[in-house]
């Protein structure tokens, strides 16, 4: 299949615009040398997952920004402002990474998923992004679904499209049995932000 790069290009409020993946699969996955060209800031609807193949990359996600080695990964929320660039003292940094919508591991907004696992965790203003860094035992499982997901989907087999969705709803389920929503009505400074 086809592993793109991610040349990003955005509207006047950073919002990213570019398809990823197609009405009836909406995925793309990216392969990105960070050395050569950096992610600039910018969001979109979908959510994304990244994990590091080679050196160190600075992810900056909402006011944070994190440094991540080699086999470390990231989520970034639907709607997140972030961005991707070089890691101090590395000199190589590659990251592969994949964008989708929602509704690919969430189906119709009727559903189970959508309902119990997809909503909440877009609703949820306490988990806008979430890094994998082997400080919690359940990040090497994250990190391996984000690989399976790329791998399927780069390899392109009969049925892959089942593999990336396995991958990625595996994924979605340890971010909610490991970060349970919390019920909060969010500050009107976080309003404002989740705004902008």
């Amino acid at each position: 299949m086809n592993i793109s790069i991610c040349d990003v290009k955005t509207d006047s409020y950073g919002r990213e615009i570019r398809d990823h993946g197609t009405a009836f699969f909406p995925i793309s996955i990216y392969e990105d040398n960070i050395a050569e060209m950096p992610v600039p800031w910018h969001w979109h609807d979908e959510f994304e997952v990244l994990c590091v193949t080679a050196g160190r990359v600075a992810v900056s996600a909402g006011k944070s920004t994190f440094v991540l080695s080699e086999g470390e990964g990231f989520f970034i929320n639907s709607g997140i402002l972030h961005a991707v660039e070089m890691g101090s003292g590395s000199k190589e940094a590659i990251i592969h990474s994949a964008v989708f919508h929602p509704r690919l591991i969430g189906g119709n907004v009727d559903s189970v998923y959508w309902q119990d696992y997809v909503q909440p965790l877009i609703s949820d203003t306490s988990l806008p992004y979430k890094l994998f860094d082997a400080s919690e035992a359940w990040h090497e499982s994250a990190v391996n679904s984000i690989r399976e997901a790329w791998t399927a989907f780069r390899d392109g087999k009969p049925g892959f499209e089942f593999e990336v969705r396995n991958a990625l709803s595996m994924l979605i389920f340890q971010l909610e049995f490991n970060n349970p929503t919390v019920k909060k009505r969010p500050s009107e400074k976080e309003l404002r932000d989740n705004e902008r």
